[in-house]
């Protein structure tokens, strides 16, 4: 062997050559293992690796002289490495000026169809991924079905020409260019990876060195026993086994761990009642990215807009309708489905009984849904609710009870529904119920235990409601419960915060954490226990007597979104936001489109608010598995504290009435009407109208027939 030393490179060739020294005399090695090298060995400075040129010889004894030098033919994992091999080595070269390079077809039968699956059946004779290519589209240098490449180089050589590869017969010619590499390396990490429940996972690494390399993987830091390839199988994956992997890699040169990669384990995971299938899952359900649970089924929203539904399906709530899409968000009541397009229409199914499944007209505009006992709620797109369905069965033996919310209801950002009451969260963070926590009768006579909410309850960013019990989730993570407490629902553990999403079922509580772990109280009477792992839970839903967690990947996931505000010049509004994730997050808000300095919490303040400061404002919730954006928040800031709309004056002529408004700047007008004041709700007349330093006129032009009563309110 000829050893064309540089002092930089001399420690490396001593041990090459004593490599080679010991392999020629093993009589089982594949080809000739004694070539003369003819030229090099070259250092690249971009890798450290050393590389040599070997005399004309077939692909098969080219790779075994290079295996016997501790390396491979060479591999080319980008356009600088190929490069800098034509600058190299463009001198040399055979037939063509060709070299040999590690890339080879395992199964030589495939013939080069043109397609790029063909191109893909090749590997690197060093193990590494193939992800790397510049294939001849000349046919007379390729589609040779041989299974061997070679770089097929400018002729003249010319750096800036773009050498290409091609298929050549094994038993052609040509020198081969080898490539060693550090005694030891790790060339590809084991990526992260998410999987579904029961599903099959693989982690790879790709190590290289001089002599043999041993693996060893391991789990949360613990060898996995058996686990010594470099490859490592995860069949039939249950959650428990998300979290980190890792792999020693070592050979008698050293000792090197890969990088930490993270297994995410996906899928809905349920306990509590295992009747009706409650939690046993479809094959259909993938891609989830919301759930929600009634008294016996539940629904999944998938990431492409439909929703799938299991569990009991007496009264068809489980049937969804055909060519339901474009879905946003999904509510299941005790026996029927809601589900809110992303239009602002909604669908319904399932028992209608009490006209729970009947939404009305004015619920196009919807921004947000809830389900309860036999009633259904809208929150509408101008911060009114729209409620329909009765609190009690129309066909029971109790009187019938309409479901309302509060009159004067507005702002309002979030809505939950009981079995039979309901929960309106203000965007100012105060909570608004109505109906009642328990119905029931004694010789006919209505029993009625009033909803409630806790007069110093403030700063309030969810709600949820239960069969007879309230939660709220407050801005600092802390949970509220109150209600009925039959089985210990409201008995919130001490000490539970970081809290970013809650749940109320029937006698039980859930609150998911945003770290991605889940606390439940309360009993859920069932057979299933509540698995002692749920990782990377970003969805948490509490049925009748069964619960739902939603396992997702371990990047952020928005819990909480911020809303959108109108206040007054000098306020100082905050806007809230509430994330999950695997590992730890950073925040960065943002004002139309713009990171904001020094805002990395999770909740944005600002002080004495003023027309610059009115805009759209987002948060980007992120770590190193992922990153996600929220809704842009829109922030009205104009008028003074204290002062309501001012109506100027009222004129009717026919069908249309005329009101009079005095203006002010930022703020938006709407005027509503009822038929009588005892009415539940009020109805738009007008569309939101900007207001203006001077008056502003807002008419209703369909007045036709009757009374109305009129009024006028700003956001």
């Amino acid at each position: 062997m000829k050893c064309f030393c540089s002092p930089q490179v001399w420690l490396i060739l001593v041990v090459l050559c004593s490599v080679t020294a010991a392999a020629q005399t093993n009589s089982n090695s594949l080809g000739r293992t004694n070539l003369t090298v003819i030229a090099g060995p070259v250092t690249n400075s971009a890798n450290q690796h050393v590389y040599v040129l070997l005399e004309p010889s077939s692909w098969t004894d080219g790779e075994a002289t290079a295996k016997a030098m501790g390396g491979h033919l060479v591999t080319v994992n980008d356009q600088e490495e190929h490069l800098w091999i034509i600058q190299n080595f463009s001198s040399f070269g055979g037939i063509g000026r060709a070299l040999w390079i590690g890339l080879t077809d395992p199964n030589p039968s495939w013939t080069n169809d043109g397609s790029w699956n063909w191109v893909q059946h090749f590997i690197w004779a060093s193990g590494q991924a193939v992800t790397f290519f510049t294939w001849s589209t000349d046919p007379t240098i390729g589609a040779q079905g041989v299974g061997k490449i070679k770089m097929v180089q400018p002729n003249p050589a010319r750096l800036a020409d773009q050498c290409e590869w091609a298929e050549e017969a094994d038993s052609t010619l040509l020198n081969g260019l080898v490539e060693v590499p550090l005694p030891l390396e790790i060339d590809s990490q084991p990526p992260d990876t998410s999987v579904g429940i029961g599903r099959e996972t693989t982690l790879a690494v790709a190590a290289d060195g001089i002599t043999a390399i041993h693996y060893q993987w391991q789990f949360n830091g613990t060898n996995l026993p058996g686990a010594t390839a470099a490859t490592l199988v995860l069949s039939n994956v249950q959650p428990q086994q998300s979290g980190p992997y890792r792999v020693i890699v070592s050979n008698n040169q050293g000792t090197l761990t890969s990088r930490t990669a993270s297994v995410s384990v996906q899928g809905v995971v349920g306990w509590g009642m295992s009747a009706w299938n409650v939690f046993n899952a479809p094959a259909s359900v993938t891609n989830v990215v919301k759930i929600a649970c009634g008294e016996l089924h539940t629904l999944a929203l998938r990431g492409d807009g439909t929703v799938v539904a299991w569990g009991d399906d007496r009264a068809g709530q489980i049937d969804v309708p055909a060519g339901l899409t474009n879905v946003v968000a999904i509510a299941a009541g005790s026996w029927h489905s809601l589900a809110l397009r992303s239009d602002g229409t909604i669908a319904a199914w399932g028992a209608n009984d009490a006209g729970q499944s009947a939404p009305p007209g004015r619920t196009t505009n919807a921004v947000g849904i809830a389900a309860g006992g036999n009633y259904s709620l809208a929150l509408i797109g101008d911060g009114s609710v729209s409620a329909w369905g009765d609190y009690v069965l129309s066909n029971s033996t109790l009187p019938e009870v309409k479901a309302s919310m509060p009159v004067d209801l507005t702002n309002v950002v979030a809505i939950a529904g009981g079995g039979s009451y309901s929960l309106a969260l203000r965007s100012d963070g105060r909570v608004a119920a109505s109906g009642d926590f328990a119905l029931g009768s004694a010789n006919g006579v209505l029993i009625e235990d009033k909803t409630y909410v806790p007069a110093d309850l403030a700063d309030v960013v969810a709600v949820a409601a239960g069969t007879s019990h309230c939660l709220a989730l407050k801005s600092d993570g802390t949970v509220v419960a109150w209600g009925l407490n039959d089985f210990g629902e409201t008995n919130v553990p001490p000490g539970l915060t970081n809290v970013v999403s809650i749940s109320a079922g029937d006698g039980h509580s859930l609150a998911l954490k945003s770290d991605g772990t889940v606390v439940e109280w309360g009993q859920t009477m069932g057979d299933v226990p509540m698995p002692q792992d749920l990782p990377n839970t970003v969805g948490i839903a509490a049925g009748g007597h069964f619960s739902i967690a939603l396992l997702r990947d371990g990047a952020p996931h928005l819990t909480v979104q911020p809303w959108d505000q109108a206040v007054t010049n000098g306020a100082s509004p905050v806007f809230h936001s509430k994330a999950v994730a695997s590992q730890l997050m950073k925040f960065q808000w943002r004002f139309n489109g713009n990171d904001i300095p020094g805002a990395t919490d999770e909740k944005l303040s600002i002080s004495n608010a003023a027309s610059t400061r009115a805009g759209f404002y987002s948060l980007i919730a992120s770590n190193q598995l992922g990153a996600v954006l929220s809704r842009e928040a829109k922030l009205t800031v104009g008028g003074f504290a204290g002062a309501p709309p001012a109506v100027l004056g009222i004129t009717a002529s026919g069908a249309h009435v005329s009101v009079a408004v005095a203006g002010v700047s930022g703020l938006s007008y709407l005027l509503e009407y009822k038929g009588a004041l005892s009415e539940a709700n009020w109805s738009p007349a007008s569309a939101w109208t900007s207001g203006s330093d001077g008056a502003l006129t807002l008419q209703d032009t369909n007045a036709l027939g009757g009374s109305r009563f009129y009024r006028v309110r700003s956001r």
